[in-house]
């Protein structure tokens, strides 16, 4: 074997190979950051298992791996060069020759996900895979199965190509698996092990080199320079070592599959001419120095992981950031997308690799970075820190359903855009006491911290220690300006207008333009009411996009006064009722914990406080006070979103609202809980006022739901606070007459036992 181990990586071979030959189990999960080696700990493996064989028949492996024919590729090669003892191939070996003994055979799931039982090879000839695989089986061969990047394969058909092999073990390989559960068995390679062998970075740092109170025209161009600053840096760093290793800048895009959405489709063109253009002749890159990995647009990528290659640049797409391998790749800069994407966090395992394997004690060789203005985008990076996985958890038997009907409305626009104006506009009047003087409006309107500055203000978080500030959740934020564009600044202002959309009864971000355009701009004909600013085109975007969240919490106000007739719209065909019925497997996320409590009355089967992932304090000790109590009998932990969970309607809200809790009693009744903690919120504070808003609303929807017998029938509800006693003795209070977020009103504010009685 031309494979030398580390320690971790030899007790993580040893593991495997005790589950291998001793579990019970079929499924064995193999956790690893990317870049500690899993290729070559899964190469180990299968030569130990050849090794150590105790049975009389013999393994043949199949490696299966994502992507578009480059994955399996790789794997193949690195297993030829390293192992004396596998017959490393590709599938069309396997179906000329079979699946014989101590065979390593790596096949791309696109070759074989749909189905297909015929295969063309490149002579045209055609094979039968299972006929391949039947042949193995009737010579005594047990198949052995090895998924990569198994987080990439959690459909029906990949688990029917699984199935097909009927293999004795199933290896998942993954940086941030998705299946586990108490039916597998779970191995985890941890970061500070990668760390501490100096394969990976020591630490990755977030928005490096931003200084408080820059301004700049374009955010995107402002990142890209810092990312060059950066780049320069590192390829001198390296250089005053000796080291011939030019450092390479990875610049992610979302992919266009499944993507038929035109503005979105135009908006990413756009982003990558810009940044394109921008490489070329601001940056003054050649054409030689940036490459694309694009969907069908492969540019210059030859030679591109190579350690001394002329590209700087790598614009990439997204699904290249499973697998491929270019240890060089030090930086990543991730620029935001108004209109909807979904990003992986797997790219940043690209930039984790030490070229060489070792630290060169020098932050700028020694760490890795990210750029980004992509607030959602970093919040995600930022909560990553906290690792955890996905579990699968099974109904317990004897649960009883919560007989209880989920409303969801068809339709949002419940009010017409003339009542939403008429609203909104006697909201500004009732709060600031507006009036037809327009100087004196946006007087007033400033005097209460309404931002009129003509640049666009943005707030950027940084780290130095990435690792260190998650952990502490200790952040720092500068604030920058930028110019306005109408251009460039469109899917900021589309952006914007969608979260406004959200605080009010109306269906589309056109619809919210119409609105405020009515009752800021210049061009309103004051045709409903008399407008209240007279904004131009420049003002009103960096009014609009400066003030998003005052204009929603005013937004949300008119929320406040809407409230659903259910059985009103019912009639009139507005809603749509299902039966509720509790999913017998439900997904939750889970950390490894050694003294994790078990949650027995909990509906499904193995939950345990090890599933207070993304829960607060608050959440975290009702739990346990549903637990400990006496009077309940079984309780839901629901999710806040999706077509099968149980929602009231909210408003106009077209997603409705998911309450926390489902609780059965042991007095048979069901109660609807909802856990909300404003006391520990400044009173005026914009998080408490949202918050209080949000929760007076949820608390009105509730109540109309409930004496709705015809949807809750005989079901309770109640909103729940704690009243903290230090910082763990806890007491909790229901509210189910009417709404006051004080909990020292001992009128509403109940003790929670005593809604078992009622």
């Amino acid at each position: 074997m031309n494979i030398t181990l580390t320690n971790f990586q030899k007790a993580a071979v040893t593991k495997l190979q005790d589950y291998f030959f001793r579990s019970k189990k079929k499924n064995i999960i193999f956790s690893a950051p990317t870049g500690s080696g899993k290729t070559v700990m899964m190469i180990s493996l299968m030569e130990e298992i050849i090794k150590n064989n105790p049975y009389e028949f013999n393994y043949t492996f199949v490696w299966l791996t994502p992507g578009n024919g480059e994955l399996e590729e790789q794997s193949w090669a690195s297993a030829s060069e390293k192992s004396s003892l596998l017959n490393s191939r590709l599938l069309p070996d396997a179906l000329l020759d079979g699946f014989n003994n101590n065979d390593a055979t790596f096949i791309n799931w696109e070759l074989v996900k749909n189905d297909r039982k015929n295969i063309a090879l490149k002579d045209g000839e055609i094979r039968n895979l299972d006929a391949a695989i039947t042949e193995a089986k009737d010579k005594n061969i047990h198949f052995v199965v090895i998924v990569d990047e198994e987080h990439r394969n959690q459909t029906n058909k990949a688990q029917r190509v699984i199935e097909r092999f009927d293999a004795d073990k199933i290896i998942r390989v993954s940086a941030t698996p998705k299946s586990i559960g108490p039916d597998f068995d779970y191995i985890e390679v941890s970061e500070d092990d990668a760390i501490s062998e100096e394969m990976i970075v020591r630490k990755v740092e977030l928005n490096s080199g931003i200084v408080e109170g820059d301004e700049f025209a374009s955010s995107n161009e402002y990142f890209l320079k810092l990312a060059d600053e950066k780049r320069i840096q590192i390829k001198q760093a390296y250089k005053e070592k000796g080291i011939d290793i030019n450092p390479l800048v990875l610049i992610q895009f979302p992919d266009e599959k499944g993507k038929n959405d035109s503005s979105y489709m135009i908006e990413r063109g756009e982003l990558i001419k810009e940044v394109e253009n921008y490489l070329i002749n601001v940056l003054q890159q050649q054409p030689e120095n940036v490459a694309r990995w694009l969907s069908g647009d492969h540019f210059n990528t030859k030679n591109v992981e190579s350690s001394n290659s002329e590209v700087n640049y790598l614009l990439m797409k997204q699904a290249i950031s499973t697998g491929w391998d270019a240890p060089r790749a030090k930086i990543l800069v991730k620029l935001r997308l108004n209109t909807e994407a979904i990003f992986t966090l797997q790219t940043i395992g690209r930039i984790r690799r030490m070229p060489e394997r070792k630290h060169y004690d020098n932050e700028l060789l020694d760490n890795a970075f990210i750029y980004s203005n992509d607030e959602k985008y970093v919040s995600e990076v930022i909560g990553q820190g906290l690792a955890h996985k996905i579990a699968t958890y099974k109904l317990h038997l004897n649960v009883p359903e919560f007989g209880l009907k989920t409303l969801k409305p068809k339709e949002s626009n419940w009010f017409n855009i003339r009542m939403v104006i008429e609203n909104l506009h006697m909201e500004f009047i009732r709060k600031f006491n507006l009036s037809t003087d327009l100087a004196e409006n946006k007087r007033i309107l400033e005097s209460h911290g309404w931002d009129f500055n003509p640049t666009i203000k943005r707030l950027i978080t940084i780290s130095e220690d990435l690792t260190k500030d998650i952990a502490a959740n200790d952040f720092q934020k500068y604030t920058v300006r930028s110019q306005i564009d109408l251009r460039k600044t469109r899917f900021t202002l589309l952006d914007r207008e969608q979260k406004i959309m959200k605080a009010l009864p109306v269906s589309s971000p056109s619809e919210v333009n119409d609105i405020l355009t009515e009752l800021f701009s210049w061009k309103s004909a004051g045709a409903v009411m008399p407008p209240l600013l007279r904004l131009n085109d420049y003002q009103l975007r960096a009014f609009i996009i400066n003030n998003y969240l005052k204009i929603a919490e005013l937004g949300r106000n008119v929320q406040i006064a809407i409230q659903i007739d259910l059985f009103d719209a019912v009639s009139d065909g507005k809603l749509e009722i299902n039966e509720f019925f509790l999913p017998k497997f439900e997904t939750y996320a889970v950390k490894e914990k050694r003294n994790s409590v078990d949650m027995t009355k909990n509906v499904y089967v193995g939950y345990s406080s090890a599933n207070h992932v993304k829960q607060g304090k608050t959440e975290r000790a009702f739990e346990i006070w549903l637990q400990n109590s006496k009077q309940v009998m079984w309780w839901y932990r629901s999710p806040d979103r999706g077509k099968k969970y149980f929602s009231v309607p909210v408003g106009s809200k077209k997603e409705g609202f998911f309450p926390d809790y489902l609780v059965k009693g042991t007095d048979g009744r069901t109660y609807i809980f909802e856990v909300k903690y404003i006391q520990n919120l400044i009173p005026n504070n914009p998080r408490y006022v949202e918050y209080e808003q949000d929760a007076h609303q949820k608390f009105e929807a509730l109540k109309n739901y409930i004496n709705e017998t015809t949807f809750s029938g005989s079901a309770n509800f109640g909103f729940v606070q704690p009243r903290w006693n230090g910082s763990n003795d806890v007491e909790f209070l229901y509210n189910n007459t009417y709404w006051d977020a004080d909990i020292n009103n001992t009128t509403v504010w109940k003790k929670i036992d005593t809604i078992f009685s009622n």
